[in-house]
């Protein structure tokens, strides 16, 4: 007498369909998810950079582009370039005040993932721009993760901005940040 044992042919491609169908579910969010704790970090370590320049403001009546000069000491895991920028283990890099905001003129401490396609801007609380002092704003840059990311951290679609020439094509979308 034969006696069946496993699974046939038919039965196995209906589990690994049911698979592939979970993980077509799951692997978007999943991105969005990881990229969100990335801006997280970043956006923290970016908050803390701006908090640090406001103390150097206050004490020398103006910012500095040298971190060395700043009451802070980077995160762990955190390298300090040849320019003296942060770099992330996420791969942001952290620019303060932002030099193409006007070098030390700057109002603002960014932090950028090209990766990622996403970036983060806190203005000081002294800023030109009223409407935008001491808030921090995400930038998506021509990306839907990124879109979603600030999104999910509170986002409020501020307008479009940045030129084709800034990090890749098409320019990018500003979300004010609660």
């Amino acid at each position: 007498m034969y006696s069946k044992f496993g699974f046939t042919l038919i039965e196995l491609l209906v589990v690994v369909l049911i698979i592939g169908i979970l993980s077509a579910v799951a692997l978007p969010q999943y991105q969005v998810a990881v990229r969100k704790a990335r801006a997280v970090e970043m956006n923290t370590v970016t908050r803390a950079l701006k908090n640090a320049e406001e103390v150097y403001y206050m004490a020398n009546g103006r910012y500095t582009r040298d971190f060395s000069e700043l009451d802070i000491t980077p995160p762990a895991g955190v390298t300090v370039n040849a320019n003296g920028d942060w770099a992330l283990p996420g791969g942001g890099l952290l620019l303060g005040p932002d030099p193409s905001g006007g070098g030390e003129n700057s109002t603002r401490v960014y932090a950028y993932n090209d990766k990622q396609k996403l970036g983060f801007s806190w203005e000081m609380d002294n800023s030109s721009n009223v409407a935008l002092a001491g808030k921090s704003l995400c930038i998506a840059y021509n990306d839907t993760v990124s879109e979603r990311v600030c999104l999910s951290l509170g986002g409020v679609y501020f307008g479009a901005s940045c030129g084709a020439d800034d990090m890749g094509e098409g320019g990018c979308k500003v979300y004010k940040l609660p």
